[in-house]
């Protein structure tokens, strides 16, 4: 069996007041902002945008761990 890297990671989450009540459009698409919504699309949204940042929050972060 092939052992995992340890990559850092950043972990999201939509922040509670807004879950399921946002939707994002970017030009690949449009994602309905909710507890569901993959770590991926996440990240990539609050990287990828301030707009994003008021709904999304990063609540965990190698950085942070140190």
């Amino acid at each position: 069996m092939a052992k995992r890297s340890k990559l850092p990671i950043n972990v999201y989450q939509v922040k509670d007041e807004f879950a399921g009540k946002i939707k994002l459009e970017t030009g690949e698409g449009e994602t309905l902002l909710d507890h569901n919504t993959p770590q991926l699309a996440l990240a990539t949204l609050y990287e990828g945008s301030d707009l994003a940042k008021g709904y999304i929050e990063l609540v965990a972060s190698p950085e942070a761990a140190q």
